[in-house]
């Protein structure tokens, strides 16, 4: 068989993106730190043997949330602590409560008040304190306006205060316009993002 001519020949160079939080030169100063600090056989900076701790102390502080208003089943509560505040979110309030003894509740509006959202009735709402930047992110999606409009609801303060103002975005999330069900968002965050997730069910009731 006569040899095949395209196969044998060499790939073109390429290179890999380069996909790390910091640029080259810090990134190999780190690998070679690692690779002089942790190689087999190298004394490690740290003790082996687990520290002895002390024994905990548990702080208990009970307090009322917010009460059942809107007549929505289940409440799909949700919550987080920030430097001052405790917020709580359900599928009918935006609720923020002072972190004082005894902790008082100093805001709390509906969550179509929150977003200015009337249209449909939101539901399944998250809520997540970012301790790097200071700042709350909230979310909640929207029963469908149509068979091609879904919406999710971004809410992210412009400080470290929940009773302040906050930037408030939405996107539709019926991605491809076929009636499908986008339901149980969650929400995340890392140094560089916002995370959603979410649970996507055609109009038949299956999973996608």
């Amino acid at each position: 068989a006569q040899p095949n001519f395209v196969m044998a020949q060499p790939y073109a160079p390429f290179a890999i993106p380069f996909r790390s939080t910091m640029g080259d030169s810090a990134y190999g100063a780190a690998k070679q730190r690692a690779n002089s600090t942790y190689a087999p056989g190298v004394t490690k900076p740290f003790p082996l043997a687990p520290t002895v701790l002390g024994p905990p102390v548990i702080k208990t502080n009970n307090f009322n949330g917010h009460s059942e208003t809107q007549g929505l089943f289940p409440p799909d509560t949700h919550g987080a602590i920030g430097i001052n505040h405790f917020v709580e979110v359900t599928n009918s309030h935006f609720d923020v409560f002072s972190k004082a003894s005894p902790p008082a509740l100093v805001k709390s509006v509906t969550l179509a008040t929150f977003f200015n959202y009337t249209a449909e009735t939101l539901f399944d709402p998250r809520v997540v304190f970012d301790p790097t930047w200071q700042r709350w992110i909230v979310t909640a999606d929207a029963f469908p306006e149509s068979t091609t409009v879904q919406r999710l609801f971004i809410g992210i303060s412009k400080t470290s205060d929940p009773t302040g103002p906050f930037f408030i975005y939405n996107i539709d999330v019926d991605f491809f316009n076929n009636n499908d069900f986008y339901d149980f968002p969650q929400l995340g965050i890392d140094q560089d993002a916002v995370l959603f997730t979410a649970n996507i069910f055609t109009a038949a009731g299956g999973f996608r």
